[in-house]
């Protein structure tokens, strides 16, 4: 039978030894099958300094870097960076994980960035999401091992005890230790929860002067969709022309465009770019809650 030696240990002065596997040829990728595919290897990276299961499958359009491990059934994404080691772990297209980054039996989701030194252990990480340098998700509590749960658009720092759910949009401070769930829209520093001064909408990341809660800002979402027609899709495609325009157009009597009345207004520029406020005789709308 036709065995192919495809996978390579790595250099082991840097991970250690890992013994190279083989398999039938028929289930398993051979070096050039990897390149036909369109997986592309850069700054020297080959068969001897690199080792990649047989059970791996990668997308096309990836970019891989010398030393890095792939280890057990690891999916990897299409148009990725890839530079350290995952190990049986899915991710999602457009991530980039970098040389000293460590990613471990999780799902990240497509667009996230932990292209510095970070450890991530069993947690479903959701799209747009910072990891920083110094991260470091756990998975242990000192009892048990859990999973741990985070939303989309957040910028992850500090230390994360496993078992803890992080809603989206969440920013967390460097030097923070995360004990406890984190609800969606907030910063957490020091021990305490804060209020989130920033906003990703749909392509735009906003700087708010004041606090926008996020029922506010669900309502905002809400109401744009119906006027014009429009699904919010938080960046996984290209904006909406109509979108980029009505948000680029000074709105009546405030002279801003509304991406600059909600980074200086906050809640009170919401209800004037969408006709609510009481400037022209209409009683002020407090937000409520949208339908599912």
């Amino acid at each position: 039978m036709n065995f192919s030696y495809n996978y390579i240990r790595t250099d082991s002065k840097r991970r250690g030894n890992m013994r190279r596997q083989s398999g039938p040829y028929s289930r398993n990728y051979s070096w050039g099958e990897l390149i036909e595919n369109g997986v592309k290897f850069v700054y020297g990276a080959n068969e001897h300094n690199c080792y990649i299961d047989s059970a791996t499958k990668i997308g096309s359009g990836t970019i891989i870097y010398p030393g890095i491990i792939l280890d057990s059934k690891t999916k990897i994404g299409k148009n990725c960076i890839i530079a350290g080691l995952i190990i049986e772990s899915e991710i999602g297209d457009n991530c980039e994980i970098g040389k000293f980054a460590e990613v471990t039996r999780s799902r990240l989701a497509r667009g996230i960035n932990a292209k510095h030194a970070c450890g991530i252990r069993d947690a479903d990480v959701g799209p747009f999401t910072n990891v920083a340098s110094g991260t470091d998700i756990k998975n242990y509590d000192g009892v048990e091992k859990f999973k741990t749960i985070i939303g989309s658009k957040c910028f992850l720092a500090g230390t994360i005890i496993g078992g803890v759910m992080i809603g989206d949009e969440v920013r967390i401070h460097p030097e923070a230790l995360v004990k406890d769930n984190l609800p969606s829209m907030s910063y957490y520093a020091y021990g305490k929860i804060k209020e989130y001064r920033s906003w990703y909408l749909d392509g735009n990341y906003l700087n708010l002067d004041l606090p926008i809660p996020y029922l506010n800002r669900l309502h905002f979402i809400k109401v744009i969709e119906k006027k014009l027609g429009y699904k919010f899709h938080n960046g996984e495609k290209s904006i909406d022309e109509n979108l980029k325009k009505y948000f680029n157009t000074p709105n009546g009597h405030l002279n801003l465009t509304p991406l600059r009345a909600l980074e200086k207004f906050g809640c009170a520029g919401i209800l004037c770019i969408l006709g609510e406020c009481d400037h022209f005789g209409k009683s002020k709308k407090p937000a409520k809650e949208p339908a599912s």
